[in-house]
């Protein structure tokens, strides 16, 4: 027999249409970062980050000697972010602010005007677009001076990230609402220094791990409470909400006698003698990483467990894969966006979760790390052979754009599938690109087929 939890789930996915839209207050939008897509490694007076340097350094560890110096040249075609985010619906947009871009040496001896325009005409275009500003401040672009010092294991780095805050707070907090403080320490600590193989190339699991982890907490602290006291009249912890990026769902366990847990955070813990694993029924489909829906559910509800009642944002959530060809009509990327809206829609209708919001990661195609541009996360195509990095919506953006319309899930087929074929059409008449019509040719051909059949 269903049980009435099992009957409450049927009726919410299948009978009551009323229960797929969104509550009011959440908001969908899109991220990026700046090392992914700025470009203009050294114009106008940036200064120098880890990932520069490394890039430079070690173009053998980067698949296909693939850097960011240009990227998808954002920090040119910023306002055709806007455009395509616009375009969208998008009600907010989370992007990154480049450490060196500001301070070129990291520090306040010097701030980079040309830097503090780039952001402030960024965050006005969207405003003026009604698309919120999200900030992170660091997403991994550490200055190089200051990684000469020690960077996350050295303790004053924790003042020293208070001033960058202060600056970038000074300049923009008349107008960002919202700000993330440092994007996956776990990345930057346990994963950088265990396996040795991120920016800034050091492979010290001993005691780095711990120090960064430490200083992170303690910078990110630092940064609230000088927004706290200066930046705004009121008072509440450490944060405002609780951001969350998801990728993987893991199932740890006990290690057997003589299995070896490996690495951090990628096979198992050594400090817990445990196994990270994947849910038996996840699926593999065209993802670098497993889809498993059901996990960001469970994850959102563990949070308000262990954290209390407190407003969730799901700050990236996204689906990669391999390939150095481009595909537009992604659909095992619209059914990913899909089935885990529909798992986070079960997290606030049936579990009484407080999430508040979800992005996708990413609007556009990005550099991404050591897979260079081999791996496409973009909702939105980057032609990286272009000069102007042309930006194109995959059928994944169409999907996403018609759910901000509606404000649900309940969205028929031919909403985004319709706009895909059109902007396909127009974009093979005006560009009479070849490769394209011939995707378009096929793709009607196949409906043809299909309506015969």
């Amino acid at each position: 027999m269903f049980s009435r939890r099992t009957l409450v789930l049927c009726a919410i996915l299948v009978t009551c249409r009323a229960d797929l839209t969104f509550p009011e207050h959440f908001k969908l939008g899109a991220a990026t970062s700046s090392y992914q897509i700025e470009g203009g490694w050294n114009a106008d007076g940036k200064g120098e980050s880890i990932w520069d340097r490394f890039v430079h350094e070690n173009s053998a560890d980067i698949k296909s000697g693939a850097t960011g110096d240009v990227a998808a040249d954002s920090y040119h075609q910023w306002r055709e972010d806007v455009r395509i985010a616009a375009n969208m619906g998008l009600q907010f947009y989370r992007f990154s602010i480049s450490w060196p871009r500001i301070l070129p040496t990291g520090f306040t001896d010097k701030i980079n005007q040309a830097g503090v325009k780039y952001y402030s005409d960024l965050i006005d275009a969207l405003l003026a677009e009604d698309i919120q500003p999200i900030v992170t401040m660091y997403h991994w672009e550490m200055p190089v001076k200051i990684q000469d010092l020690g960077g996350w294991t050295n303790p004053l780095i924790v003042n020293w990230f208070g001033d960058y805050a202060r600056v970038i707070f000074s300049q923009y907090a008349d107008r960002v609402k919202t700000w993330l403080t440092i994007n996956e320490a776990i990345a930057i600590c346990d994963l950088a220094f265990n396996k040795g193989h991120y920016a800034p190339k050091i492979k010290e699991p001993e005691f780095a791990p711990f120090l960064c982890n430490k200083h992170i907490l303690l910078a990110h602290a630092t940064a609230y409470r000088i927004y706290d006291r200066e930046f705004r009249p009121k008072y509440k912890g450490t944060a405002d909400f609780y951001g969350i990026n998801h990728y993987i769902t893991s199932l740890i366990r006990s290690a057997k006698p003589g299995e070896d847990p490996g690495i951090w955070v990628l096979t198992g813990s050594p400090e817990l003698n445990a196994i990270l694993e994947f849910p038996t029924n996840s699926k593999v489909a065209n993802s670098i990483f497993p889809v498993y829906p059901e996990g960001i559910r469970q994850q959102l509800s563990w949070i308000k467990q262990e954290y209390g009642d407190i407003d969730i944002l799901i700050t990236e959530n996204g689906f990669g894969y391999s390939t150095n060809d481009y595909e537009l009509n992604d659909v095992d990327r619209t059914k990913f966006f899909k089935e885990y809206l529909e798992q986070v829609l079960l997290s606030i209708k049936v579990d009484n979760v407080s999430v508040i919001g979800y992005t996708a990661w990413s609007l556009i195609d990005t550099f991404e790390w050591l897979d260079g541009y081999t791996i496409k996360f973009g909702i939105h195509e980057v032609d990286f052979s272009h000069p102007n990095r042309t930006r194109t919506p995959r059928t994944s953006a169409h999907y996403l754009a018609c759910v901000i319309r509606a404000r649900s899930l309940d969205v028929p087929d031919h909403c985004y599938k319709d706009k895909y074929l059109a902007d396909r059409a127009r974009i093979g008449y005006r560009s009479g690109s070849h490769k394209i019509q011939a995707v378009l040719f096929i793709n009607i051909l196949l409906i043809a087929i299909i309506i015969c059949v």
